[in-house]
């Protein structure tokens, strides 16, 4: 997977500078539709795990880290950029995994945990 994760790592870092508005974790939203706007500011990896910082678009200098644990299949577009599968997700207090069933996802949030149904969906959605 290095080599793979490494050819990804790159490809993100064609997206520095974008700015996002909607933050989707299995079609959960992390930072719903213009609530606040953030900015990909860097890339780089831990591990296995790679490692976005965001700042705030608005000009807060509030840096924060998403962290994505083995990302496989990424799409950069005009609309933003998805990542199809990932063995974790973390963002500001946001955490989502796979169930071992495949069929769903286990969140939790500062608000409580749930379990739901992944329908399809991409682990990870960062919508202009």
């Amino acid at each position: 997977m290095t080599d793979a994760l490494a050819l990804l790592t790159d490809r993100l870092r064609e997206a520095l500078g974008t700015e996002f508005g909607e933050i989707r974790f299995w079609g959960f939203a992390v930072v719903r539709p213009n609530d606040r706007a953030w900015r990909l500011e860097s890339v780089s990896r831990e591990g296995e795990s790679v490692l976005l910082g965001l700042c705030d678009a608005g000009g807060t200098p509030v840096p924060a880290l998403l962290c994505i644990e083995q990302p496989v299949g990424l799409t950069l577009s005009a609309h933003g950029l998805t990542l199809e599968r990932a063995a974790r997700l973390g963002f500001d207090g946001h955490e989502a995994w796979p169930e071992p069933d495949g069929r769903s996802y286990g969140l939790a949030t500062p608000r409580g945990t749930g379990r739901f149904e992944i329908q399809g969906l991409p682990a990870l959605t960062l919508q202009v």
